[in-house]
């Protein structure tokens, strides 16, 4: 505690003159960060936020990402192989040149996500709320049955 009224807490957070700010607020809060090229494999990043942040050539390979927020992130040549992205929101993302095989997107959001050259091999699109001009462009990518859901990429885009 400092004697000029400002407190720090460990456990609750950090308490400032006029701002308050919960651990739970900051934990897994990328938004806008500059973390280009960087290793978040096999990590647990649930409900996670990445919104504008530049992740060209992340590695996010087999990482759990189910409902984290990646809206209008640079994700150009980003690995997404067997990671989990239910419920993600990807609208307005870069994907070009992203790999996403063998990753799980149940009920992600991928509006006006943009999508040459992605990878989608054994994908799982079941539900995703994609628009018809990025459904026929994935629908004339897609190959393969995704090993966790069993389900077909084809099929989980409706092509």
């Amino acid at each position: 505690m400092w004697r000029s009224g400002a407190l720090v807490g460990v456990a609750v957070g950090i308490v400032l003159p006029g701002l308050v700010f919960a651990q739970a607020d900051i934990q897994n809060n990328y938004n806008g960060a500059y973390l280009e090229g960087r290793s978040f494999a096999k990590q647990n990043l649930k409900q996670a936020k990445f919104y504008k942040a530049n992740l060209r050539g992340v590695d996010f390979s087999s990482s759990d990402l189910r409902g984290a927020s990646l809206f209008a992130a640079s994700l150009r040549g980003a690995n997404f192989n067997k990671a989990r992205l239910d419920d993600a929101e990807l609208s307005n993302a870069d994907l070009r040149g992203a790999k996403l095989d063998q990753a799980v997107l149940a009920g992600a959001y991928m509006t006006a996500a943009r999508l040459k050259d992605v990878s989608v091999d054994g994908a799982d699109f079941t539900g995703t709320i994609i628009n018809n001009q990025q459904k026929t462009y994935l629908c004339g990518r897609a190959t393969g049955t995704n090993a966790l859901t069993k389900r077909q990429t084809r099929r989980t885009l409706g092509c």
